[in-house]
């Protein structure tokens, strides 16, 4: 009689769960309600994640004597590790959810994972920010968090197709309007007080261009943390620098006409609005399957100002603290000339020998073509070789005279005299046969992006060698 007493008093009245579909249970064999011990299934605490994992056996904690009328309760931990402790009802809320002790235990890891999960997207970490008025600090409210922009969340990732100094490109799903965008996750690593103000200003202003040979920034969305910023750009499927290295045959010389206007179309609407690129190169410039070339323009903090590039010019190199259009002028003269040769023109790995070989291909530069070459910060630092002859007509001795004068005026020393995207169109390269092609001409090629993504200065090393 005791023991039978005892049994019934520790037992607790609980309704039998629901479950889902996938995890239907034999009711046949049972009744609606049951007499069974509870046990409260519980999203982790702090004290939880660190504790460490309870040692005994579910035998061991079953001939435990109980408490009158209090349950065992599970934890994520005890579900983990398969083992029970006992705990008091007083350390679970009462949101908890209860289910009998015969509930399948992948059932019960189940639940506490959605309810983890659940916890982890309605409950982050609070924002808290100081006023300017009474310098006083205050938590973000919950619907505030985002201010007007939409969350990351929105977007379905599909795989990653780039990754570089700027950070880390995907391509994804707009689950509002089911388009496919390029989702941009900006690098903050080493900003410790929020976005810089050039930051805000760079973004924008790149909200603001539209033009067909641009790519377009649509709108910034944020993740759950103040450092989680991604830009959203219209997705184009390939880029030039993937493709030189994966394309069959080369470029005609037609096609190269086409994707050359619409560079410069691109690069004089820049110049037009007071925008200086300043980071050309063939893997900014992307192509869609329809064979429209857009200039990926996307700065952040300045960072691409520290960096080498084989296309940077001359003044670049040598320390000039005066930046015009003739830097991205020159930038385009590499990549037309690549695009014809089939090859990087000036592949240099360092700032010595890349201004070596612009010397080895244009000339020694002096004071009667370019004024104020000897007043550079770092012409001092250099040794350059005495060579007094041009050498691109040895380089391009099939081109046209109209396409190595382009060539030459773009490659001028002297950045003042160097053609603008406004010259170059009007050039009479574009206007003699072979005439470029269009763009719904251009051929298609498959998505190499999409089966990997290399880093891009991997990739310059690499093209660096052909």
């Amino acid at each position: 009689m005791g023991s039978a007493a005892s049994q019934q008093k520790n037992e607790v009245e609980v309704p039998r769960p629901t479950l889902s579909p996938d995890n239907s249970a034999d009711e046949s064999s049972t009744s609606s309600t049951a007499t069974l011990p509870a046990i409260i299934v519980t999203a982790p605490s702090k004290e939880d994640i660190f504790a460490k994992p309870p040692t005994k056996t579910i035998e061991e904690a079953n001939k435990e004597p109980r408490p009158s009328r209090q349950p065992i309760c599970v934890g994520l931990e005890d579900v983990r590790h398969r083992h029970f402790r006992r705990r008091t009802l007083n350390e679970f809320e009462q949101t908890d959810y209860t289910f009998p002790v015969e509930c399948p235990l992948f059932y019960l890891s189940r639940v506490c994972k959605q309810k983890m999960e659940t916890t982890a997207d309605t409950d982050p970490d609070p924002i808290k920010l100081k006023s300017i008025k009474n310098k006083r600090t205050f938590t973000v409210p919950q619907k505030h968090r985002l201010g007007n922009c939409r969350s990351v969340k929105e977007f379905e990732k599909f795989n990653r197709i780039g990754e570089g100094t700027y950070g880390i490109v995907y391509r994804a799903r707009d689950t509002r309007s089911d388009e496919i965008v390029a989702l941009k996750k900006v690098r903050m690593d080493k900003e410790k007080d929020g976005i810089p103000i050039s930051s805000l200003r760079e973004i924008t202003l790149l909200l603001k261009l539209r033009h067909p040979n641009i790519v377009e920034l649509k709108e910034v969305v944020v993740g759950s943390h103040l450092e989680s910023l991604f830009l959203v750009m219209s997705y184009c499927e390939q880029d030039l620098a993937s493709l030189l290295e994966n394309m069959p045959t080369p470029f005609s010389e037609a096609q190269v006409k086409c994707i050359a206007l619409q560079l410069l179309r691109g690069l004089d609407y820049l110049h037009l609005n007071y925008i200086l690129h300043r980071d050309l190169k063939v893997s900014n410039l992307l192509m869609t399957d329809k064979g429209c070339v857009k200039i990926g323009v996307v700065w952040i903090c300045n960072q691409f100002t520290t960096l080498f590039n084989m296309y940077r010019a001359p003044e670049l190199l040598l320390g000039t603290k005066t930046q015009t259009t003739a830097l991205d002028m020159w930038a385009v003269g590499c990549i037309l000339a690549e695009l014809l040769a089939h090859k990087p023109l000036l592949p240099g790995a360092s700032e010595i020998q890349q201004v070596d070989l612009i010397v080895q291909l244009l000339g020694t530069p002096n004071e009667n073509i370019w004024p104020g070459f000897t007043r550079l910060p770092l012409v001092g630092q250099y040794s350059l070789r005495k060579q007094p002859y041009n050498n691109l007509k040895n380089k391009f001795t099939w081109l046209s005279d109209a396409g190595l004068r382009l060539l030459n005026l773009l490659f001028m020393y002297n950045p003042l005299r160097r053609a603008t995207a406004k010259d170059c169109l009007e050039s009479s390269y574009f206007k003699e046969k072979p005439l470029p092609c269009e763009p719904d001409l251009m051929p298609t090629f498959p998505h190499h992006r999409n089966k990997r993504a290399a880093p891009a200065v991997e990739t310059q090393s690499k093209r660096s060698k052909v």
